[in-house]
């Protein structure tokens, strides 16, 4: 795992300015830096690449890669799990590998010999440069649920391109805020790709790869390789031995490593299958275990049940998940886009944990997403649902400031309202005095009536693409940690979207999971309540009113919120208000800084 950036000019290059921001992505790549620069009649390069050394550790698997007529070059961030099978398959081209196991060297020659249509064949997690000099082109492309980030920024003469937005925006000077943007930011949480919070900077969208043909100037073009939307057959019914050879398969792959892994010991379901499967398989994986000190959020019970099961060599570490003022602003800094998780905090946490002892881990993420198993996606299906127009009514007189409507509009008989209110807030978008219309709607939900599909569309291309994996991104390469989540793999996301619906047993959340442990584990342990890992925001964010209300007050959001009082939100101290708080704080600290 690693973390770049380039330019690649028709016009002089200036060097100052990549140097100086890489310092802001060293924590992706602490092992070596190594940069090139090229310069010829058509196209000047400046790149520079900071590598995590986990596979090829030697200078074999050292980045960007240049082959030897200096035609192509390339630099990749992330990992390909298959690299050994595809290594085997581009034996029929006869080339001459120089590294042993080196994944990126794999992935460089694929792309030589078969271009863009080589991404299909991809199993892993990353986002790639690609240069081919031959055709006067470059192709950006990031992984079809978007584990890694790459942003670019492209004028008449210059690409600008990397792994962290402010660094390109500073690169660039492209400095314009983006205010549909930032009403999304408002609204979500997160601004959903290819937007940013600056007007041209835009983020490859997962499953995209984007062609940018240069000769005077330059020209983009963009195309998906990889849609969930076009795995909607109703083929064969669900099978539990077909789902468990994928799944075994996916975890075996994500272990290849030339350094140590661990897997996550959380003493929840996913990771506990995978300690399970790994167990099962023959594989003692040494497990890291944190343990929350809050008792009410302390799973060790459950933690050391697995332990004891499993007997893996296991390391655990006690840490306080009690939040200071100055962490938050801190862990502000460790995203360089606008963002809004309360989680990403204790996830910080537990990433500097494991980065003390390792470089890789295997988690559970992308678990809930596959398996049905967050409570909005059981909720579609089991609260009382009353007549559209009734419930939208009551939505209408509801106050701003008392929530989002949320428990209204989760009555709502079409789901295509119902289901999207779980993510939005388009009353505090009214509380602020936009004329806002979200397009959310419109963008993750398709357009069938099959609605179970429908809303596993959306917690992927959404939940999972969109904030999931950019939080344990951050999070994880802040502390210069790798996280590999073998539930994330589109061979399990194709499968589901492709069985009978009937055959899915969506009411019945980690209904596999559970089958699979209830030989190892009785029900207090399979069927308890989810506890999570969080912090209490609420009470940092009104412990702290006075100082917050002063940042915001004295910042410059006033020049893109009509009605910046947030007076009201200080006036009911619940869950929701304390988001709202947060996300114009994040908003704050993020524009005054940049």
């Amino acid at each position: 795992m690693c973390g770049f950036l380039g330019i690649a000019s028709t016009d002089d290059i200036e060097e100052k300015n990549l140097l100086l921001e890489n310092k802001r992505i060293i924590c992706r790549g602490p092992d070596e830096t190594q940069q090139l620069e090229s310069k010829s009649s058509d196209l000047n390069l400046n790149l520079i690449f900071n590598r995590l050394s986990i596979l090829e550790l030697s200078p074999s698997g050292s980045q960007p890669i240049v082959d030897s007529n200096n035609n192509y070059v390339m630099m990749f961030n992330g990992e390909i799990f298959n690299y050994i099978e595809l290594k085997k398959y581009l034996s029929k081209y006869n080339i001459q590998f120089e590294s042993k196991n080196s994944d990126s060297e794999v992935l460089f020659y694929g792309l030589i010999k078969e271009g863009s249509s080589f991404l299909d064949k991809l199993i892993g997690q990353f986002s790639i440069v690609f240069i081919d000099k031959r055709k006067s082109e470059i192709i950006l492309a990031r992984d079809r649920t978007g584990q890694k980030p790459l942003f670019y920024f492209c004028n008449n003469k210059s690409l600008y391109f990397g792994s962290n937005l402010i660094s390109i925006s500073n690169m660039s000077n492209a400095k314009e805020i983006n205010k549909q943007g930032l009403k999304e930011f408002l609204n979500l949480g997160v601004i959903t790709s290819p937007d940013t919070i600056y007007k041209n900077i835009f983020k490859v969208k997962p499953g995209e790869y984007v062609t940018f043909s240069y000769s005077d100037t330059f020209t983009k073009e963009s195309d998906i390789y990889w849609d969930p939307s076009n795995y909607l057959e109703e083929k064969d019914a669900y099978n539990n031995t077909d789902f468990d050879n994928l799944i075994s398969d996916s975890i075996v792959k994500r272990l290849r490593s030339d350094v140590p892994v661990a897997t996550f010991c959380s003493g929840g379901l996913d990771s506990t299958l995978i300690i399970k499967k790994l167990n099962e398989l023959g594989i003692k994986a040494p497990t890291f275990s944190v343990i929350n000190k809050n008792p009410k959020y302390d799973e060790r019970k459950y933690i050391y049940k697995v332990i004891e099961k499993y007997k893996n060599q296991s390391t655990t570490r006690e840490i306080d998940s009690k939040v200071t003022f100055e962490q938050i602003l801190h862990n502000i800094v460790n995203f360089d886009e606008p963002y809004m998780d309360a989680s990403s905090q204790p996830s910080t946490f537990l990433s500097k944990a494991i980065s003390e002892n390792y470089k890789v881990a295997i988690s559970g993420d992308g678990g809930d997403e596959i398996f049905y198993g967050y409570q909005r996606f059981q909720n579609e299906f089991k609260v009382k649902k009353i007549p559209s127009f009734l419930a939208n009514i009551i939505y209408r007189i509801y106050p701003a400031w008392l929530g989002t409507g949320n428990k209204i509009l989760k009555h709502n008989k079409d789901y295509k309202v119902s289901y999207p209110s779980y993510f939005e807030d388009n009353k505090f978008m009214h509380l602020l005095g936009f004329n806002y219309k979200s397009e959310f709607s419109e963008k993750f939900l398709e357009n069938t009536e099959n609605k179970v599909k429908n809303l596993m569309i959306l917690e992927n291309k959404f939940y999972l693409s969109e904030m999931m994996n950019l939080k344990v991104d951050r999070t994880s390469m802040a502390n210069s940690l790798e996280v590999r989540s073998p539930f994330i793999d589109h061979r399990l996301i194709e499968y589901l979207l492709s069985r009978r619906t009937d055959s899915l047993e969506y009411k019945k959340p980690k209904l596999y999971v559970k089958q699979y442990l209830s030989q190892d584990f009785d029900d207090n342990f399979l069927n308890r309540k989810k506890m999570g890992f969080v912090f209490d925001l609420e009470n940092l964010i009104y412990e702290n009113k006075e100082k917050i209300t002063t940042l915001i007050n004295e910042s410059d959001l006033h020049q893109f919120i009509p009605k910046l009082n947030i007076k009201k939100l200080f006036i009911r101290k619940s869950r929701i208000n304390s988001q709202r708080i947060y996300k114009l704080l994040i908003l704050t600290h993020f524009i005054k800084n940049n």
